[in-house]
């Protein structure tokens, strides 16, 4: 068993970006492989809405886990808190400029 370093100001805890950053890939990869399963099995539709929820799950999972530092760190680390949510707020406009130039 491994000794865990102390939670202190230099090292804030950092439980629930963990924990979601976890969640996201596990339920990316196990949408993704439900999507293969079923496009192996003939269910192309539901294999295709699979899929697409992999991807989503697989984009959204780095923003929630950005959200999650941020609420974390916003009393020990505010400046880390702030450039957690300023890198979240270049993600957004980054995005709604790619979809805005698909049109």
């Amino acid at each position: 068993m491994t000794k865990s370093t102390p939670v202190t100001k230099s090292r804030p805890a950092v439980r629930s970006t963990v924990t979601v950053l976890t969640v996201g890939t596990i339920l990316s990869v196990g949408l993704f492989v439900a999507g293969f399963v079923l496009r192996l099995i003939g269910q192309e539709a539901i294999a295709d809405a699979a899929a697409i929820a992999a991807v989503i799950a697989l984009l959204l999972t780095p923003a929630a886990g950005l959200i999650s530092t941020a609420f974390e760190l916003r009393r020990l680390q505010r400046s880390a808190a702030l450039l957690g949510l300023l890198v979240l707020a270049i993600l957004i406009i980054a995005t709604a400029l790619a979809l805005l130039g698909m049109r």
